[in-house]
C-alpha cells in the first residue's frame, strides 16, 4: 500500500504518460529480465516509452544499462545525456566541473521546454525560498505559485 503524497503523485503521472506512449517491447523486456528483484521494479522504472526522436540508451552505447556485465562509465552516461540533449527540447546539460580525479561532473536538467527557457528565473525563485528568514510567508507563496508550473501531460512524455 502507498503512503499519499508526491511518490504517489509522480505514479499517477508516470502511468498516465505511459498509457498515452507507446512501450519499447524489446527494451522492456529487458528491463524486466535484468532486474534482480522484482521489488525494484515500480511504474516508474519497469518500461522504456517509445519516441521516434528520443534514443535509447541501447541505441547510444550498444546496450541495455544494467545489462549483465556490463558496467557503464560516466563517460558513457554523458554521452547518453548529451544525445538525449540533441533530441529533445526537454534536456538541458550542464558541465558543472571536474572531480578531483579531473573528471566531468555533469548536472542534466529535464522537464518541459518552457520550464528550461525559464532556468535563470527558477534559480532565482530557488534560491530565494531556500532561507524562510529571507521571505515572508505570504511572500514565498505568491513566489512558489508563480514558478511552479502546471503540467497538462507529464514532463517526460
Amino acid at each position: 500500500m502507498r503512503t499519499p503524497g508526491l511518490p504517489f503523485a509522480v505514479s499517477l503521472l508516470a502511468a498516465a504518460a505511459a498509457a498515452q506512449q507507446g512501450i519499447d517491447a524489446d527494451y522492456t523486456a529487458k528491463i524486466r529480465e535484468y532486474t534482480t528483484e522484482k521489488y525494484f521494479l515500480t511504474e516508474l522504472v519497469d518500461h522504456l516509452p517509445t519516441s521516434a526522436t528520443v534514443p535509447t540508451p541501447e541505441k547510444v552505447l550498444g546496450y541495455v544499462v544494467g545489462a549483465p556485465n556490463k558496467l557503464t562509465y560516466s563517460k558513457d552516461i554523458y554521452s547518453y545525456m548529451r544525445a538525449l540533449e540533441k533530441a529533445s527540447p526537454r534536456v538541458k546539460v550542464f558541465s558543472i566541473g571536474r572531480t578531483e580525479e579531473n573528471r566531468e561532473m555533469l548536472l542534466v536538467a529535464i522537464s518541459d521546454a518552457a520550464n528550461l527557457t525559464r532556468l535563470d528565473e527558477l534559480r532565482r525563485n530557488t534560491a530565494l525560498l531556500a532561507d524562510p528568514r529571507t521571505i515572508s510567508e505570504k511572500d514565498a507563496l505568491a513566489l512558489a505559485a508563480s514558478t511552479v508550473r502546471h503540467f497538462h501531460q507529464h514532463p517526460f512524455a
